[in-house]
């Protein structure tokens, strides 16, 4: 059986697994809900899969009675995810993205989730600053010590994974800050000297859908570094344009490069990459390219791709290309210019924004294969 949340309440049943997921996202999940409890009862020890967000009623009680004992309800919880929400930090005057520090901090002492295979951090994607304070890389690794697989860690968090030699363990690092103490530039400077392996990257940060220009141009050396480092191993990269002081600085070559996606904007002046760059000689491999905002609003400044100098303007490159992919539906004029000028391509895919993938945890991410 596995138990998920529906619509109009928090679980919905099938036949076909026999295990159990539970969603804490909903209020439904009140601790006080004697029918809530019962359940946990009665079915805590079948919960495969366990979702924790910022909710008033959810977090690792200290208390002498908590109304659940997370270690003791669910102990056999193999996935845990932390789920941020959509919250105001009157601090900051910002809307933030908070997860209930006292979910790690306050865990009791001498408890841990021993057989949690996977751990994810989850933020909403709306977010500025992770409130994860106190919140340290020893504890989680208390919380879950025979933990496999990390995804989604705030970069200014790798320091101590390093420290504690667990850089193997982590599968993704987001673009994001899990103290208001650590600036992003220090957290950027921390992923460069830690020496990642990556296969994907995405240059920058979302601030509220949009690419945050500040957080790249203040870590362009640092965006430089990585592209360096994962010459040989990024495979998949998202880009947006840039004025031409800010733009990133590419390898010469980039072999494993087989997906670009364009990150599409309105405006004029913005470039990709330097104005005359051989694209064909940079991504010898790449067959892929993807388009991110690509509407009728945003086509107008794709005709300055064509013209010399431009990111299409190399007929070799162009023949490269295999396959497109839009995660919005284009407009079928659009689609007919897009087939005419990328020849080897017979149709254009429509792709659901990663940003809404089950599988997506990060404004930013990089996927690690190998620590130096």
């Amino acid at each position: 059986m596995v138990i998920h949340r529906s619509r109009n309440g928090v679980f919905t049943k099938s036949k076909t697994l026999k295990f159990i997921m539970l969603d804490l996202r909903n209020p439904v999940c009140s601790y006080k809900n004697v029918d809530f409890r019962a359940f946990v009862t009665r079915f805590g020890s079948m919960v495969y899969r366990l979702n924790l967000a910022d909710h008033p009623l959810v977090g690792f009680c200290d208390t002498e009675e908590p109304p659940v004992n997370f270690c003791k309800d669910f102990p056999n919880v193999e996935d845990l995810r932390f789920i941020g929400q959509y919250t105001t930090d009157s601090e900051v005057m910002l809307y933030s993205n908070h997860f209930d520090v006292n979910t790690v901090r306050n865990f009791r002492k001498n408890s841990s989730l021993l057989h949690v295979q996977k751990l994810y951090f989850q933020p909403f994607q709306r977010s500025y600053v992770i409130n994860y304070n106190s919140v340290t890389a020893s504890r989680l690794l208390e919380l879950v010590p025979n933990v496999k697989e990390i995804y989604g860690v705030p970069f200014t968090m790798i320091k101590e994974f390093q420290l504690l030699k667990k850089l193997h363990i982590l599968r993704s690092v987001a673009f994001y800050r899990h103290s208001h103490v650590l600036k992003e530039t220090r957290g950027m400077q921390m992923l460069v000297q830690a020496k990642l392996k990556f296969h994907t990257l995405f240059i920058g940060k979302k601030c509220q859908d949009q690419m945050d220009l500040q957080f790249i141009q203040k870590n362009k050396k640092a965006f430089g570094a990585l592209l360096e480092l994962g010459k040989d191993t990024i495979e998949h990269f998202v880009i947006r344009p840039l004025k031409p002081k800010a733009l990133i600085v590419f390898p010469n070559e980039m072999p494993a490069v087989k997906h670009i996606t364009l990150w599409v904007i309105s405006d004029g002046g913005y470039q990709y990459f330097e104005h005359g760059k051989d694209l064909s000689k940079t991504f010898p491999n790449v067959d892929t390219i993807s388009f991110h905002n690509l509407t009728a609003l945003t086509w107008p400044v794709s005709e300055n791709w064509w013209l010399p100098g431009g990111i299409f303007s190399s007929d070799n490159f162009r023949h490269k290309i295999k396959f497109l992919k839009s995660d919005e539906i284009l407009d079928r004029m659009v689609a007919w210019k897009l087939r005419n000028k990328f020849r080897s391509v017979k149709e254009i895919e429509f792709e659901t924004a990663d940003c809404y993938r089950d599988d997506y945890f990060a404004d930013g991410i990089l996927f690690s294969l190998k620590v130096l």
